[in-house]
């Protein structure tokens, strides 16, 4: 019997020990999907997966810091809808308002850099606010974005519930793809998203 309460004790200090000292780095994937804002030009859905390396700078405060590091790759679908987005004075427009026009897969990868402001309502659940901007490889040409470097910006709020080690993660969003005035396209893309991930500690 005293073996046993000996026991119990030494977990119960390893377990109050992990409370005391909670990690600071955790590890986390997502898989979401967005479209366009509705309007009369363009079309565009995507699915996308991500990848989470998250930093707190103050773990389990009511007010917690973090940052992020999100890698992602997007799978896109896009068609022009109105040709005359193309304007005349482009001295190819007949081609491009014929190629864009069609139906087009677009793939992304994006090293998304995030910082997240999290209000810990209690011990297993929190929602939160997210500023993200990130460089971006966009792998298709297409009327509102050329082939090549870009940015994605998002904002995004969410809310975590956890289950012992596990943390459960939906995160609705808005985002808009550009390339910053780098290149002649840059109208860019503006979409609402939603994903559900699964965040681990580290």
């Amino acid at each position: 019997m005293i073996r046993v309460i000996f026991i119990l004790f030494f977990v119960a200090g390893l377990h109050a020990q992990e409370v005391k000292n909670p990690s600071k780095f955790e590890f986390g994937a997502c898989y979401g999907w967005g479209k366009e804002f509705d309007n009369y030009d363009y079309t565009f859905s995507n699915s996308y997966v991500q990848l989470q390396f998250y930093y707190s700078f103050n773990p389990e405060k009511k007010w917690e810091y973090q940052v992020a590091l999100m890698p992602e790759i997007n799978f896109a679908q896009h068609q022009l809808l109105n040709k005359y987005f193309v304007t005349p004075d482009d001295p190819e427009y007949e081609r491009k308002r014929n190629e864009y026009t069609k139906l087009k897969d677009v793939r992304q990868v994006i090293l998304n850099v995030a910082f997240f402001l999290r209000y810990n309502v209690c011990d297993n659940f929190n929602v939160y606010a997210m500023g993200n901007v990130g460089p971006m490889f966009n792998d298709t040409e297409t009327e509102r974005l050329n082939r090549g470097f870009a940015f994605n910006d998002v904002f995004a709020v969410g809310t975590t519930v956890s289950f012992y080690d596990i943390t459960l993660d939906v995160r609705p969003g808005v985002a808009h793809v550009s390339n910053a005035g780098l290149y002649e396209s840059n109208a860019g893309f503006n979409t609402y998203n939603i994903s559900f991930g699964i965040i681990v500690p580290l």
